[in-house]
């Protein structure tokens, strides 16, 4: 994806310095749309600053760093300019929040082809939920495509109309999710802090099915939660809710009632969490 110049957007563009991840970052793919190539939708009526917008809402531990947007964006194949925001989203109206980065990029159409956009190098972190959004520099095609298997999260889609403002894009009479994807990771807290150096969470075996042992080494007693979530960032189990537990090493059996594939399981207590991945096979 090539950045475009100042000029070219009328636009300036702010850059922060983001620390190197560290080598037990997990990453997960956060999306609405149900799309896996095939038909699509794509959205014509779209003017010169109007935005089409997806809300995220990541399982954490926070913060989680923004590493790829994803997007399909087509129908005609030229290459055009386009903004790209990204914004907290937790005030639970149809506005987003603070705005937290933006920039200027171009695009090629495709009917086929996700976009991207990287952004492991920008520096952005998110908190919470988020909501990234693109504005067009073009009236019409080539623009973004919805989904098209009748459904829609009408809390999670939004467009941002010239002269009305931020609505639902359901209240447009749109069906289908905006297919726009976030990659963030999941950077395991190892610091002194925060927990062991060491891992303080693993499973043997991994890969398993359908049971496995999860071993978790509590740095301090406290109530301790364990989810499970898809590389959707979607949470599908759980293991432990609020359970205290003493500090120590501590042998937790699970028996996973999952398809086939690859999860996160992250574990909480108090203001210490740690993330790891596993697999299900068949």
């Amino acid at each position: 994806m090539k950045t475009l110049s100042r000029a070219s957007v009328l636009f300036l563009f702010a850059c922060a310095v983001v620390a190197p991840a560290s080598a037990s970052a997990i990453e997960i793919t956060l999306q609405n749309d149900s799309f896996a190539g095939g038909a699509a939708s794509f959205q014509a009526g779209f003017v010169t600053g109007e935005v089409a917008a997806a809300r995220f809402d990541p399982p954490g531990p926070f913060p989680m760093n923004l590493t790829e947007v994803q997007f399909l964006f087509g129908d005609l194949a030229v290459q055009v300019g386009f903004l790209l925001y990204v914004w907290e989203d937790d005030l639970g109206d149809n506005s987003p929040g603070t705005e937290i980065y933006s920039g200027g990029f171009l695009a090629t159409g495709s009917s086929a082809a996700l976009n991207s956009v990287d952004l492991s190098g920008a520096g952005v972190q998110v908190n919470g939920p988020f909501r990234v959004g693109l504005e067009f520099t073009i009236d019409g095609l080539p623009s973004i495509a919805r989904d098209t298997d009748g459904t829609i999260d009408t809390a999670n889609n939004f467009l941002r109309a010239n002269g009305v403002g931020w609505y639902p894009s359901s209240l447009f009479g749109l069906t289908g999710d905006w297919i726009l994807r976030a990659n963030v990771e999941v950077v395991s807290t190892d610091s002194p802090s925060a927990g062991p150096a060491r891992r303080a969470l693993t499973l043997a075996p991994n890969p398993f099915n359908p049971a496995t042992e999860v071993s978790l080494d509590l740095p301090v007693p406290g109530a301790v939660t364990i989810r499970i979530y898809d590389m959707r960032g979607r949470e599908v189990d759980s293991l432990l809710e609020g359970t205290f537990l003493p500090a120590g090493r501590h042998s937790i059996p699970y028996h996973a009632s999952l398809a086939s594939g690859v999860y996160v399981m992250r574990v909480t207590s108090g203001n210490w969490a740690e993330s790891t991945k596993f697999t299900v096979v068949e």
